[in-house]
């Protein structure tokens, strides 16, 4: 995941709006939707790894990305009204009604599309509301109503550093508003280096589920240059895998 999502930023054309305002945002994965950012990751992952993807019978009947249904978007839940899961996959053969993998995503954001600060991660991370959609409800539901012989939530998100910013500017010299936003919040995380970074909370976050006994140890892996977007860069992929 980490490799598909430098590729589909660096070639995505999509550009989401804001539900409010109708403002049209800058392309690129820091500001696609999930579901968006998911149907564009399969297809790469698809396209350049197609033996990843190996299922035996008929194929599923919900939102194959091409061929017979493997990899397959937005599976219906089967005990959950109105609930879908993200992406469900077989590498080993395993027919589609259960198949190897069950996965939910999650983009969990350090600061909105001008760059601004955003007061959601934390809820994203952690709530156990359901009004938060968050990744703790997602690994909740997948526990309850299993969609997969194995299961997982992996999240992604983008970290930040005065030096990171520095070479933002060199490659979106006309962003510099979105670029200038994202300063002032590092500053007010980290006045000396500005480092702004998703890991203390997936740590927190790993600590918590562990001890619960929800999850196996959370998995990192970090990735770079996804930058069609100013305020996109560096970050991270992390996940889970559910017990």
């Amino acid at each position: 995941m980490a490799e598909g999502l430098v590729a589909v930023d660096s070639t995505t054309t999509h550009r989401s709006k804001n539900k409010k305002t109708g403002t049209i945002y800058d392309p690129g994965v820091k500001t696609m939707r999930e579901p968006v950012f998911v149907s564009e990751l399969a297809k790469w992952w698809k396209d350049v790894y197609p033996k990843d993807f190996s299922s035996s019978g008929a194929p599923c009947s919900c939102s194959p990305v091409g061929g017979e249904g493997n990899p397959e978007l937005e599976h219906i839940y089967t005990n959950t009204p109105r609930a879908k899961c993200d992406f469900r996959f077989s590498s080993d053969g395993s027919l589609m009604v259960t198949p190897e993998w069950a996965i939910e995503f999650k983009h969990l954001a350090l600061v909105g599309n001008n760059g601004k600060n955003n007061d959601f991660g934390v809820a994203k991370m952690l709530s156990p509301y359901l009004k938060d959609r968050s990744l703790m409800h997602d690994i909740e539901r997948m526990r309850y109503d299993p969609q997969g012989s194995n299961q997982a939530v992996i999240g992604y998100c983008f970290d930040y550093s005065f030096a990171s910013l520095d070479f933002a500017e060199k490659i979106h010299p006309d962003k510099t508003d979105v670029i200038d936003n994202l300063r002032k919040v590092c500053s007010s995380v980290d006045r000396i280096n500005g480092i702004y970074s998703p890991i203390p909370l997936i740590d927190f976050a790993d600590e918590i589920y562990t001890n619960l006994g929800l999850v196996a140890p959370v998995i990192k892996k970090s990735f770079q240059n996804a930058w069609t977007h100013a305020a996109g860069g560096n970050g991270y992929v992390f996940a889970w895998k559910i017990i």
